[in-house]
C-alpha cells in the first residue's frame, strides 16, 4: 500500500498518539476531499481508491495533538495516509534540508541585487541588519532577504506620513482606512505590515532604536534561530 510503509502496518497497532474526530461537513475537491469536523477544525485528505468518506464518519488523526503535524489519517480505521512517528521525522529532516537547499541557491542568485538594495539604506538599517548577520552566520541566506523587505517597507511608511504621531494614529485605523492613506506592497504577510508599520514608527521616534529592535521573524522562529542577539 502506497499510504503506509510495512513499518507502518505494524506501529499502527501499537501508536497512542491520536485522537478521534468526527466529519461534520465534506465535499470534493482537487483530487481529495475537504472535511470539516464537528469541533470546528477542518483539513484536506486526498481521496482513496476503495473508501468514500461521509458525514457522520470517526476519523482517527494521528500526531502529538492540536498545533502538530497529522502524520496518519483513517477513516472508519480505513488508512487514507500513515507515517510512524521515525518516518514523519525523516520527511521532515528531509524537507528542510530541500528547503535550505533551494533557499541557499536562490540567494546565491539574488545576492547582488540584494548587496545593491542594502547599500541603499539609511545607516541605521544596515546597522540593524549587520547585527544579525554577525550573530547568525547563515542569515544572509535564510533570513536577509525577509528583513530586508521589512526595512524597505518600513522607510516608504516614514516617508510617507513623515512623522511617528501620523504613523501611530494610521496603525490604528482598521484595514480598510489604513489602505485608503497608503498603498502598502501587495507582497505583504500580516507579518511584515505590522513590522514594517512598527520600524517606520521608531525610525521617526527614536533611530537607535531600529537598530535594538528585535529581528522580523522573531515571533515566529525565535532570537537563537534569528540570530537576534537579545538572545545572548
Amino acid at each position: 500500500m502506497k499510504n503506509i510503509s510495512r513499518a507502518g502496518l505494524k506501529y499502527i497497532k501499537i501508536d497512542f498518539e491520536w485522537r478521534i474526530a468526527t466529519i461534520k461537513s465534506l465535499f470534493k475537491a482537487d483530487k481529495g476531499y475537504d472535511i470539516t469536523f464537528t469541533d470546528g477544525w477542518s483539513l484536506w485528505v486526498a481521496e482513496h481508491p476503495t473508501y468514500i468518506p461521509k458525514i457522520g464518519d470517526a476519523v482517527q488523526l494521528f500526531g502529538k495533538g492540536i498545533g502538530h503535524t497529522i502524520r496518519g489519517i483513517t477513516i472508519n480505521d480505513v488508512v487514507f495516509r500513515y507515517k510512524t512517528p521515525l518516518e514523519a521525522e525523516k520527511e521532515f529532516k528531509k524537507s528542510i534540508e530541500l528547503a535550505d537547499k533551494e533557499k541557499k541557491a536562490k540567494f546565491k542568485e539574488n545576492k547582488k541585487n540584494i548587496d545593491k538594495r542594502f547599500k541603499a539604506l539609511p545607516e541605521v538599517f544596515q546597522t540593524r541588519i549587520m547585527k544579525f548577520r554577525n550573530t547568525n552566520p547563515d542569515f544572509r541566506w535564510q533570513y536577509e532577504d525577509y528583513e530586508l523587505f521589512c526595512c524597505e517597507e518600513a522607510i516608504k511608511i516614514a516617508d510617507h506620513f513623515k512623522t511617528p504621531d501620523a504613523i501611530y494614529t494610521w496603525s490604528k485605523l482598521p484595514y480598510e482606512e489604513q489602505d485608503k492613506l497608503y498603498k502598502a506592497d501587495p507582497n505583504h504577510s500580516g507579518n511584515t505590515f505590522a513590522f514594517a508599520r512598527r520600524l517606520a514608527y521608531l525610525y521617526l521616534s527614536n533611530p537607535d532604536s531600529v537598530i535594538k529592535e528585535h529581528g522580523a521573524l522573531v515571533l515566529l522562529v525565535g532570537c537563537k534561530e534569528y540570530g537576534c542577539p537579545h538572545d545572548k
